[in-house]
């Protein structure tokens, strides 16, 4: 083919879009050294590129996606309904464990709580018996003897 035949097919030659004859003449014909069809072709590549660069990028739809690939017999498998399903009831379970472990926390806040008043009157009680197993301290009754008086016991102990 001459340059004036392979001129109207660079634009389609940068874009990839030539194959099997037309694509192998171009690229024989590149091979050669053809300077006006090499400087052809980055025109095109530089017009193909300012046409690109030139359009705004917009992401295209996902349904779009999928129905290109299901035109070429691909099909994604999707989560659809189970997959919010299971979202949800992850969600209720990372509740309950929530609830549940501030159940917990609460639990063991009151049972600390419980044992602290229990150290505490354990020591008060083992300060008495203290008190009482001293040799110092004494047994004293009053009211010994009379009919109705009070009745009653002190123990003293002797204070240093």
């Amino acid at each position: 083919m001459s340059c004036e035949e392979l001129q109207d097919l660079f634009e389609l030659y940068s874009l990839a879009l030539l194959e099997g004859d037309e694509k192998s003449e171009i690229e024989a014909h590149l091979a050669r050294g053809c300077g006006s069809c090499q400087k052809r072709l980055k025109d095109a590549l530089a017009v193909n590129a300012l046409m690109m660069a030139s359009v705004p990028q917009v992401a295209p739809p996902s349904r779009l996606r999928r129905r290109v690939l299901a035109g070429f017999g691909i099909e994604r498998a999707g989560w659809g309904w189970l997959g919010a399903f299971a979202a949800a009831l992850m969600l209720v379970v990372a509740l309950w464990l929530s609830v549940q472990e501030r159940r917990r926390e609460n639990e063991l806040a009151e049972a600390r709580r419980d044992a602290i008043q229990a150290r505490a009157e354990r020591d008060r009680l083992f300060q008495a018996f203290q008190i009482l197993d001293q040799p110092e301290t004494k047994r004293v009754n009053f009211g010994e003897g009379l009919p109705k008086p009070p009745r009653g016991n002190i123990l003293r102990a002797a204070i240093s």
